[in-house]
C-alpha cells in the first residue's frame, strides 16, 4: 500500500530521524560532530558525523537498527556518513609507510603499455 505523504510531513519525519540518528552516535561517541546535508546519489538528507575512531563502520553498526527502521520501514530517504576528523586523517597519511616499488620483472619479460593492461575481472 502507498501511503501519500505531503513535503511538510516527509520534512518533519525526516528531521526527527537526522536528529535521532545524531542522539544515538553522540551517546556512544560523545565528541561526535556532525553536518546535515542533502546528496543526490541516492538522493536523499545525510548526516555525516565526525568520530575519532579506529573502525569507521563501528559507528554505522550504532545505528543499524533505527537507519533501517527509517529507509526501510518509514521510506526516509536519510542516509548516515561517518568519517575521521581531517587532523587525524592527515596525521595518518604522514606516518603510513611509503609505496611499495614495483618488483623488476624477469629477464626477457617486458611490461605491456598501460592502456593494454587489464586489472579487473572478467
Amino acid at each position: 500500500m502507498i501511503q501519500e505523504r505531503n513535503s511538510h510531513d516527509v520534512e518533519s519525519a525526516t528531521q526527527r530521524a537526522i536528529d535521532d540518528l545524531e542522539r544515538v552516535i553522540r551517546a556512544q561517541y560523545p565528541t561526535a560532530t556532525f553536518m546535515v546535508g542533502e546528496g543526490s546519489d541516492p538522493p536523499g538528507v545525510y548526516l555525516h558525523a565526525t568520530v575519532d575512531v579506529d573502525d569507521l563502520t563501528a559507528v554505522l553498526a550504532t545505528v543499524a537498527d533505527p537507519l533501517f527502521t527509517y529507509q526501510v520501514e518509514q521510506e526516509l530517504p536519510v542516509y548516515v556518513v561517518p568519517r575521521r576528523p581531517l587532523q587525524r586523517t592527515l596525521a595518518e597519511r604522514d606516518v603510513s609507510p611509503a609505496p611499495r616499488s614495483v618488483a623488476p620483472l624477469a629477464p626477457g619479460r617486458r611490461r605491456a603499455p598501460a592502456a593494454s593492461r587489464h586489472t579487473g575481472s572478467g
